[in-house]
């Protein structure tokens, strides 16, 4: 794995396409509260694809800043579950996109059969599965994006496929947790069920719906957000790279705490790098880790 810290100031900006290696730029690396790092945000890019994995209240600002790239450079997108700062940016994308990047298309067609209408290549893609697109809808986008259009010729009721094309992976059978994999472009993507919230949760199916990713093609486990939970590492034992959040309180909480990340196998902290992390991490001991994510830095695999 190569590190590059992009030198935006410098006009540095990501590349959206490569030549078919593995790039993941953390747009952010702290965690719902940090002031100094922005929110745990970050985008795959492998060939000619691209993937946001979520979008937080501080997207907007932090892509311009960490990335060089504006909202209308994004076109697909996957949360990972649905607290605000790994959400609540994605309504604003998808406006952004129906309203202000397709609408010199969408409004002249006001009047015709197709008014109001985005047609399946002009919509931002998200990756769901049937119950996420649910949930993401009712519980999050709703209440901001079903009544922008309301006349004639438009839509009484808008929905979440009216923004956004749905990309559905498929649940891989016979696996001993909820799986989920999609070939998205360029990217193979397993998406699997992590144990978040709420803090009483124990097991996966006991949690609340959210997801980690797992990259076979290039073996990169990024767990997202979830409590400390080493049978996640068995069940990708191929696994040669680790994005892990970490919060540094011990007992309670949502995310795997440092004291048991220690607990770990010395093999396995030497490939992990922590993310998610709170404003205190520069006085943290992480000796046997790789080290801590950065934002604005392209890791290359």
């Amino acid at each position: 794995m190569q590190i590059k810290q992009l030198n935006v100031a410098g006009g540095d900006k990501l590349n959206l396409t490569n030549n078919g290696e593995l790039d993941i730029l953390f747009v952010g690396a702290g965690n719902a509260f940090a002031e100094k790092h922005f929110q745990n945000n970050f985008i795959i890019v492998k060939g000619d694809t691209h993937l946001a994995v979520d979008m937080g209240e501080t997207w907007k600002t932090a892509l311009r800043q960490t990335a060089g790239l504006g909202m209308g450079d994004i076109k697909n997108l996957f949360i990972t579950h649905l607290h605000p700062d790994h959400a609540n940016g994605a309504a604003t994308w998808m406006m952004f996109n129906r309203y202000m990047v397709q609408g010199k298309n969408l409004f002249p067609r006001i009047g015709t059969v197709d008014a109001g209408k985005l047609m399946p290549d002009e919509k931002v893609k998200l990756i769901a599965t049937e119950e996420f697109q649910r949930l993401v809808w009712d519980y999050c986008f709703r209440g901001g994006l079903e009544h922008n259009e309301e006349g004639k010729n438009t839509f009484a009721r808008m929905n979440l496929v009216d923004y956004a094309y749905i990309v559905r992976p498929e649940w891989m059978a016979q696996k001993p947790r909820e799986i989920n994999q999609v070939q998205f472009g360029d990217i193979n993507l397993q998406i699997f069920r992590t144990i978040h919230v709420p803090d009483s949760a124990l097991t996966f199916d006991t949690s609340f719906v959210s997801y980690g990713i797992y990259l076979p093609d290039d073996k990169v486990l990024i767990s997202c957000d979830t409590k400390f939970d080493p049978a996640m590492f068995e069940a990708f034992p191929d696994t040669q790279h680790i994005f892990q959040d970490v919060q540094f309180f011990h007992g309670g909480g949502v995310h795997a705490s440092l004291q048991d990340l220690k607990t770990l196998d010395p093999e396995l902290k030497a490939k992990m790098s922590l993310m998610h992390y709170d404003d205190t991490y520069a006085s943290q001991n992480i000796d046997g880790f790789h080290g801590y994510a950065k934002e604005g830095a392209v890791y290359k695999f």
